[in-house]
């Protein structure tokens, strides 16, 4: 974790063309200048695309992950460190989870489960590494049938139930007026950590217990 060095920004004119086509480049260019770190899911809402061209071709060439930490499984901008600066600590996530056996559970739907195949621009732990680029001959012999499966969308706002025991929530996509505000008050740490990011783990925690008890709303 006191290894601030990450990966930087791919110097390579012809690197786009492991993208689908020049238009979805472009589109995810721009929505990592309006914001530097994106969830799989966020990004999918503003994209509609398969995870696989998703996740192995275009994520890889613009942006890194975290595999564990505050920033779990959200894709950073090349070259930013979320870690330096806790502006970014909006963008961290939240890992929610539904014990199975709990009184909650069978009010849950179920879902198919996401890839647990982990990309090449992960972060393993606390020390970033260098990205390995995306090959452009790569075989995408299953992304149609992706591209027909239902996308899973979450709910920030809590008005209904997810589909999943297990959800990753960015913290600045959350809606919920009670928790919104949680999050926008609350001060951050003098310096980052690899728990709890920026926050404390007494407001972790206070932020977990309160969505807890949005679910039970739903469940009776």
């Amino acid at each position: 974790w006191s290894d601030h060095s990450v990966p930087q920004p791919i110097i390579d004119s012809d690197f786009p063309l492991s993208f689908p086509n020049k238009e979805k480049y472009e589109q995810l260019k721009m929505l990592f200048e309006e914001r530097p770190i994106w969830t799989v899911s966020a990004l999918k809402s503003r994209l509609p695309i398969s995870d696989i061209t998703l996740k192995k071709r275009m994520l890889p060439i613009m942006a890194y992950n975290f595999s564990g930490g505050p920033w779990r499984k959200a894709w950073v901008k090349l070259g930013l460190d979320p870690r330096i600066d806790d502006s970014f600590r909006k963008y961290q996530v939240i890992d929610f989870r539904i014990k199975e056996g709990t009184a909650t559970t069978s009010a849950y739907i179920s879902a198919s489960q996401p890839s647990t195949q982990q990309s090449s621009a992960t972060i393993t732990g606390s020390t970033p590494r260098r990205i390995k680029r995306a090959r452009r001959d790569e075989p995408e012999k299953v992304v149609e049938a992706e591209k027909a499966q239902q996308q899973d969308t979450i709910n920030h706002s809590f008005s209904s139930l997810p589909s999943q025991l297990q959800t990753l929530y960015q913290l600045c996509d959350i809606s919920e007026p009670k928790i919104r505000q949680m999050v926008d008050e609350a001060k951050p740490k003098p310096q980052c950590d690899a728990q709890n990011g920026w926050y404390s783990a007494k407001f972790m925690a206070r932020l977990k217990f309160i969505m807890k008890a949005q679910m039970k709303k739903m469940t009776g």
